[in-house]
């Protein structure tokens, strides 16, 4: 009788830990609004290289960026080469303006331009300066668990809401189960075809958080292209000023 009961109990409670373990079961959404988190904090400081490579050429930019995730803008100072030192960028919720200190002039970068190659890399505009949001602007599908770079990931499938202002007819994720990372990215356009993939790798713990440091971009249709961002200092939580997201601070960012 006594090893029935225990038998019994030991079957309840692990029936009870199967319903919390469902209970705590993310959604597609919960996972890409922890992944928005981990990766940008309220306001962030961070300091990049980015390289750019061609079957004929490359180049390698640097620059810092300003990320003010409440106020939904930032900023982007390119640092080197001499030649485009002290262009910037500057995004206030919809709107993006870049500086060009040589005709020393300040230019509006409609919508239109978005998915324009962002200063001659496999990045897009919006890759860089993030107009749209993907867990404002995209339904979130679940599609399953899948290995990836040899690592468990969710296979997330983004879909845009009606009238968002998005780029790309969908976005695939895969992100790691544990940590919670992003692995991959699958870019397609609104004809459903595959047009670009990010790699996220070298997951490195940078000011208390753990991320993945190197961002390659490949655009399919382009063999022998590819721009790999590396992410060498960082900042959470940053105390970065107003007037930094001004067009003040863009045509004098000292």
């Amino acid at each position: 009788m006594r090893t029935v009961t225990i038998t019994l109990l030991t079957s309840l409670m692990l029936v009870m830990h199967l319903q919390a373990s469902r209970q705590e079961e993310l959604t597609a959404k919960d996972i890409i609004e922890r992944i928005e988190d981990i990766m940008r904090s309220d306001r962030a400081y961070s300091e990049m290289t980015m390289e750019v490579v061609t079957p004929k050429w490359s180049r390698s930019i640097s620059m810092r960026s300003y990320d003010d995730r409440i106020g939904d803008r930032s900023l982007i100072h390119i640092l080197t080469p001499p030649r485009d030192k002290d262009t910037t960028f500057l995004r206030e919720q919809k709107n993006l303006k870049t500086y060009l200190p040589r005709a020393e002039r300040t230019i509006r970068i409609p919508p239109s331009m978005m998915l324009q190659s962002w200063m001659g890399s496999d990045f897009t505009n919006d890759d860089l300066v993030r107009e749209s949001s993907y867990t404002e602007d995209y339904t979130h599908e679940l599609i399953g668990t899948e290995t990836v770079a040899e690592r468990e990931c969710y296979h997330i499938a983004l879909h845009p809401i009606p009238d968002a202002p998005v780029t790309w007819g969908r976005v695939d994720v895969w992100i790691s189960v544990d940590p919670l990372l992003p692995v991959q990215y699958r870019y397609y356009n609104q004809r459903g075809e595959l047009r670009k993939e990010m790699e996220m790798s070298d997951v490195k713990e940078m000011d208390g958080h753990l991320i993945p440091t190197v961002w390659t971009m490949r655009t399919v249709d382009k063999p022998g292209h590819e721009t790999v961002v590396r992410v060498e200092h960082l900042d959470f939580d940053a105390e970065i000023a107003d007037r930094v997201f001004t067009e003040q601070y863009m045509r004098n960012p000292r």
